[in-house]
């Protein structure tokens, strides 16, 4: 386990990045276009948070340009009218067991920032 002192290092070094952070006015737009080059194409984005803290457009553009090898969100900024909207410009964002266990990059090692 290591820990970094900025987000920058953070994306970088991180496999799989989650975010469990309230909706301040410090972490809006936490995670934007920038944050998202920093992971690479086989990470994983997890927001069980609060929409608003990830740029939406900038993650659906990570998803669509293969910037970012997935995302699991259950919070959008804005919230979708109907259920089954999906803002995510239809690219499969959530990823399952299966699926994590093909990006075969061995035992995690936990970075804290």
């Amino acid at each position: 386990m290591s820990q970094v002192d900025d987000l920058s290092t953070f994306t970088e070094r991180s496999d799989v990045v989650t975010i469990h952070t309230p909706l301040l006015p410090e972490t809006t737009g936490l995670i934007g276009a920038e944050e998202l080059r920093r992971l690479g194409s086989d990470d994983l984005l997890i927001n069980v948070a609060r929409g608003g803290i990830v740029d939406q457009q900038a993650l659906v553009e990570a998803l669509e340009a293969g910037t970012i090898g997935g995302a699991v969100i259950d919070v959008y900024d804005p919230k979708p009218a109907d259920e089954h909207e999906q803002p995510r410009g239809g690219v499969p964002v959530t990823v399952n067991r299966e699926s994590a266990e093909q990006l075969g990059k061995g035992p995690p090692e936990m970075v804290i920032w």
